[in-house]
């Protein structure tokens, strides 16, 4: 094996210039398996501010964009320094906990040939385009399956959303153990040991922080269960007792008269209380759905626009707000038949029947509402008193983000809907490009999708999400200032980082997947509460 010296001197580190924060500097995205820094104390996602007590400085840009650390032209500066390979320097590095010194060496760009003159990557191999048993060569690996997920997962991959899906990743990341086994055992020496420590490292970020969690701090989650066993009996005492009411209208929905001949007289303006229909029993015509419920004598048709079925689905979603996010797509119809026929096209075939206007609904089997009602716009559910109160106290003005953003979760926790939205700032206000842009009346209070979001954040909890735990707070900024315009507030902003935790292999663990928003904005205005920013309901 021949080494190679060049007479390039290099930190070993690939770094990315930072020019937003408080201090300008270089962020370092890699080190290098051979770096003079392995075991320094530096780690990817530090920035470099200072070398050898040099100053990074914006008002020298140019020149640092190519003479800094890591950049293209490092090796230039360290030629005009004088400096030596394996020579000690000194980096100041900025971190989230602190500021700190890290020394480590410069040292000169080595490569490596065996004894075919074939280039390795390392002193003990393996050739760069070898594949040994593999189906890719070695240094088509390194790049795409190693330094790829690195760049990733390392470089604070989960704050800045390029861990998409840690389960996912960890798998594809596991998946490539047999090689770095294969690594090990044929090519030891410090190269094959450098890729395993980056491995171990890399499945340890996406593995997710592990969290110890009791069972007493999981009964928010029997809360759900109770208030739908609750509704539920009220729903089947309630649908009993209307049945009961109007027994003495209620007609055979089957066998169906003929719609077409003066029979339907008989039935006209009576009740029926057709079976249970389901997603099956749905059709389109002319643009309009329809609730069919059919058998060989005929059927009874029921549309989708008409109010009472509308004023019977926004009772639907207001249930799914406040008992349980999830309900079952059926439903159970007592209705009144109406006088004249109608004839719908369902799948190409010409269908007649008769059309019912709803009088009362059970839907998902566990949901009762009365819709006979016209005038009322808002029909309730039965037992819908009992599940609307807010469970929560209002929360001091004096609350920290992270107290306020832990209360957020215990809302969706206890299906408090009116403490959750009361939690979002009713104001947008945003530095953008040296602008400042603020409205009074507007910001994530006031979005529509809030209702879907509530929801479908009330959903991921009851499946898989069992906790969302605060991690890191950022430092306060400035956004608008009473002298950036005529009366102008005064405006402040944070971010909260959260891990939002899963079950996997009987262990909870953080995880990150698509439509879970780890970062949160807060601001408070003029001193006032800390208020969400951010549109998102987990």
């Amino acid at each position: 094996m021949r080494e190679n010296i060049l007479d390039q001197l290099r930190c070993g580190i690939t770094t990315s210039e930072i020019a937003d924060g408080d201090r300008y500097g270089f962020r370092v995205t890699s080190i290098h398996w051979n770096s003079g820094f392995r075991g320094s104390g530096l780690r990817v996602g530090d920035v470099v501010v200072s070398c050898n007590g040099l100053v990074y400085d914006s008002a020298r840009r140019s020149e640092w964009r190519r003479f800094a650390v890591g950049a293209s032209s490092e090796h230039e500066f360290w030629k005009s320094q004088g400096v030596r390979d394996g020579q000690t320097i000194a980096l100041e590095v900025n971190r989230r906990t602190g500021t700190m010194l890290i020394s480590g060496r410069v040292l000169a760009e080595r490569t490596w040939q065996d004894e075919q003159n074939r280039q390795t990557l390392g002193p003990n191999g393996p050739q760069r385009l070898a594949r040994d048993e593999f189906n890719r060569p070695w240094a088509d690996w390194l790049e795409r399956q190693l330094e790829d997920m690195a760049s990733r997962v390392l470089d604070d991959g989960w704050r800045r959303g390029t861990v998409h899906n840690s389960r996912q990743m960890l798998e594809e990341h596991l998946a490539q153990k047999p090689r770095l086994d294969f690594l090990l055992q044929k090519y030891p020496g410090p190269f094959a040991d450098a890729i395993a420590h980056d491995w171990e490292e890399i499945r340890c970020i996406l593995a997710g922080r592990r969290y110890d969690i009791d069972a007493s701090e999981l009964r928010w989650r029997t809360l759900t269960e109770q208030r739908r066993t609750q509704v539920t009996a009220l729903a089947n005492e309630a649908f009993d007792r209307y049945v009961r009411d109007v027994a003495n209208d209620i007609v055979p929905a089957f066998p169906a008269v003929d719609p077409m001949r003066e029979e339907r007289a008989s039935v006209a303006g009576k009740i029926v209380a057709l079976p249970q229909l389901g997603l099956n029993d749905w059709a389109m015509d002319a643009g309009r759905a329809w609730l069919i419920a059919r058998d060989r004598t005929g059927a009874y048709f029921i549309d989708s626009s008409a109010p009472a079925l509308q004023r019977a689905f926004r009772t639907r979603l207001r249930y799914e707000k406040l008992v349980a996010p999830s309900l079952g797509e059926t439903y159970e119809i007592i209705g009144r038949v109406g006088p004249n026929p109608k004839m719908l096209v369902i799948r190409e075939v010409a269908t007649p029947g008769l059309l019912v206007e709803p009088l009362a609904i059970r839907m998902g089997a566990a949901v009762f509402v009365d819709v006979s009602d016209a005038t009322n716009e808002s029909s309730t559910f039965a037992g819908e008193e009992l599940v609307s109160q807010s469970l929560l106290p209002a929360l001091k003005d004096e609350a920290s983000p992270q107290e306020t953003m832990e209360a957020f979760v215990l809302a969706l926790k206890l299906g408090d809907e009116k403490f959750w939205r009361g939690l979002f700032a009713p104001w947008d206000a945003a530095f953008i490009e040296g602008q400042v842009w603020y409205q009074p009346l507007a910001g994530p209070a006031y979005a529509n999708a809030l209702e879907n979001e509530w929801i479908r954040a009330r959903r991921l909890l009851e499946k898989q999400v069992y906790d969302i735990r605060v991690v890191a707070v950022d430092d306060v900024s400035t956004v608008v200032r009473p002298q950036d315009f005529p009366n102008a507030p005064f405006i402040e902003r944070t971010r909260v980082e959260v891990d939002h935790v899963g079950m996997f292999d009987g262990e909870y663990r953080a995880f990150a997947s698509t439509g879970l928003n780890r970062l949160w904005t807060l601001q408070r205005r003029d001193g006032g509460p800390w208020r969400i920013a951010t549109d998102k309901g987990i």
